[in-house]
Order: structure tokens, then sequence, then C-alpha cells
């Protein structure tokens, strides 16, 4: 089965609807999450990138950040993890014109059952398997 690696994108999305259809195919790949149809995990860097947006970017009060990263932290079906592969980071990083931050994610896949589930296509730059939340059915 394969494992799913959310990007932040995924969350902010959902937290600011900027693009109907954006948010629609993220509600609905967090709701297979939630229901254990696709089994994802959280990188523990996502959570930082997220509450570092939220806060610079959309200038949101500390309290509605807390709120968001609290409800991420209680989707169903979704696990932490942090075991990032530094030396592949770095290569990555030294490799490809991608953000650090980006590399550390697809740090996390190991093999051809992992995947990045993110709109972002720098990852395509690492040559690492990625999809976005409207190729979920």
């Amino acid at each position: 089965m394969m494992i799913y690696i959310l990007d932040t994108n995924i969350f902010l999305r959902t937290l600011i609807k900027e693009n109907d259809q954006t948010f629609a195919d993220c509600v609905k790949l967090l709701g297979l999450i939630k229901s254990y149809q696709v089994e994802a995990v959280l990188p523990g860097v996502v959570l930082s990138e997220v509450a570092w947006v939220l806060k610079s970017y959309y200038q949101l009060p500390k309290a509605k950040v807390i709120q968001a990263l609290k409800s991420i932290l209680k989707l169903n079906g979704l696990k932490v993890v942090d075991n990032y592969d530094y030396e592949q980071t770095i290569k990555y990083y030294e490799e490809n014109n991608v953000k650090y931050i980006d590399c550390l994610i697809a740090s996390l896949v190991k093999n051809n059952k992992y995947a990045v589930v993110s709109y972002d296509e720098d990852f395509d730059k690492l040559k690492i398997s990625r999809q976005e939340p409207g190729d979920f059915d």
C-alpha cells in the first residue's frame, strides 16, 4: 500500500480557501485519510511551515494559528514523522534549485511505496513520486 507524505500546501489550501477546486480536492483527500482509506504521514517540519505561513504571510493571530495546528494534529489516520535522511536532504539541496524544506520532506521517500502529495512541482525536479489531491478518487 502506498504511503503518502503530505506537503504544507495541502493544509494551507483547506485553512485558507483561495480556490474552490483545490479546497474541495484537499478536503476530500483529508476525508479519505480520516476514514483510513488512504495512508498518510505528516512531516513535523510541515507543522512549522504551516505556522510560519499563517502567521507571517496571512498575518493570522497566534490563537488562530494554534487552533489550525491543533486541528491538523487531531486528524485521525495521520501520524507525524520526523525520520528525515539529512544526507539525502543535503544532496537534493546541492543538486537542485529547490527549497531546503522541500528537500527535507522529499528525503522521507524511501522507496516506490511512498509519494509526496503536493501542488508544488519543485518535487518533480527531485525525481520522486508526487501526486496532487485531485488525483485521489
